[in-house]
Formats: C-alpha cells, structure tokens, sequence
C-alpha cells in the first residue's frame, strides 16, 4: 500500500522526477512530468548513466555536482543547475536528492522543479532596474523617491541634491518633513491623496525650501511605485522659480 501511494505521488507529480541506482547512477524510473518537459521518452532514458547522458550543461557542472553529492551523502537541497533538453533547449532547475530503498536497495531520488521562466523574468527585472537607475541617475531633472506613507527618502539623483544644495548622504534616511522640504505640508498630503485616487500628478505648483532657507517654486510630478514590496513616490521636480 505505502509503494502503491508512492508510485502515484511519483507519476502525478508536476515536477520532473527520477530515481537512479546509488553507485553508477544509472536511471530506474522517470515520471510523466520529466518525460513531458526534458522530451525524452521513458524507453531513452531507463538503464542510462545519468551522469554519461547529454543532459548536462557541460562535464565541469556534472563533475561540480556530483562531488557535492557525494560530500553531502547523496543529499543536496535546491541545488541550481541548468540541464540540456532532448531538443537543446537550456533550462534552470532547482535540484533536490535523497536516499530512499526499493526492494530493500538503496537509489538516489532526483526532484527538479523547474525555474526557467522564473529566472528569466527575474533577469528581466533586474535589467529593467538596471535601466532605470542609469536613466534616474543620470537625469539632468531633480529626481527622488520616497516611502508614500513617511516620506522617508530612499534614493535621490545628483540633480536634485544641488538643487536643494544638500549631500546626498544627509538626504537618505529622511523625511521630507525632517529636512523642512515643503513650505506648505498639506500639498504633500494632497499628493498622497491624488495617488491614493489614482489621479495624475501632473506639473503641480509647489513652495519648497532647500537647505539654506531659501523658497524656491516647482512643478511637482508624482508617480507611485513599488520598491521590494513598499509602496513609494517617483517625485520630478522642475525649478520654475526664475
């Protein structure tokens, strides 16, 4: 009854699994879902040495992998590897292993799931944030970004440290409120306001003082974004004081 139960965890499983034998890790058995994404059959792959067959990156990553293997007592956790598919194709794994006894033999249990278009979507973001922090950066318009509930700066370009006159070190960390930013409060409690409504800020005129005192007027625009979860505020100010 227990193998009964396993042997259907094992082929409806939708990660791709397999067993081996321990010493030549040779394959027994594969499920569906292996079948299914690497394109090899059932009868391709069973009595091959897993580690002679043309799914490996390359031998340096196969030899890396079963060194840690057999350091860890056929055991590994999560493992990240990339395997070739039966049409070429590369994809990402996240690659698990235990011992477990089939007619009182020991076999290594292979679990992979799949994280290719996770990886690929993670790559994507990371270049989008990338791009963005060149071009945020890089600004000739006073650009900064703020928590929306506190107004705690967490990033600021060049461009809106000199015009403000301040270090960007002595930005960072604070409130806007802390470095007396706005000469009339209730507009930033307007912004959050039209941002909470999903309204556009759009060039609206504010009063703010830089670091010596001095009160200039700009045009205000806001967008919200999200920064590892935290909902934020995009601000571009233009100077239009002269």
């Amino acid at each position: 009854l227990s193998e009964e139960k396993f042997s259907k965890a094992f082929q409806n499983n939708p990660d791709p699994i397999s067993i081996t034998t321990l010493g030549d890790v040779r394959y027994v058995d594969v499920n569906r879902a292996f079948t299914t994404l690497t394109g090899y059959t059932r009868e391709e792959v069973i009595g091959i040495e897993a580690l002679n067959y043309d799914i490996w990156l390359d031998s340096e990553t196969r030899d890396r992998f079963v060194a840690k293997l057999r350091s860890q007592n056929h055991v590994t956790v999560d493992e990240e590897m990339v395997f070739r598919m039966k049409s070429g194709e590369l994809r990402t794994f996240l690659c698990s292993t235990d011992i477990i006894h089939l007619d009182n033999e020991p076999h290594l249990l292979f679990v992979t799931k799949d994280i290719t278009d996770r990886k690929r979507m993670e790559e994507a973001l990371r270049a989008s944030e990338e791009k963005f922090s060149r071009a945020f950066n890089a600004s000739p318009i006073p650009m900064a970004i703020t928590t929306r509930s506190e107004g705690r700066f967490i990033a600021v370009n060049d461009r809106f440290c000199s015009l403000l006159a301040y270090e960007k070190e002595a930005v960072i960390g604070k409130t806007s409120n802390e470095l007396g930013f706005w000469v009339e409060p209730e507009k930033r409690a307007q912004v959050e306001s039209m941002l909470m409504r999903k309204e556009p800020v759009r060039d609206l005129e504010v009063c703010f003082r830089t670091r010596s005192g001095e009160q200039r007027l700009g045009a205000y625009s806001a967008e919200e974004l999200k920064v590892e979860g935290v909902p934020c505020i995009l601000t571009i100010l233009n100077d239009i004081t002269d």
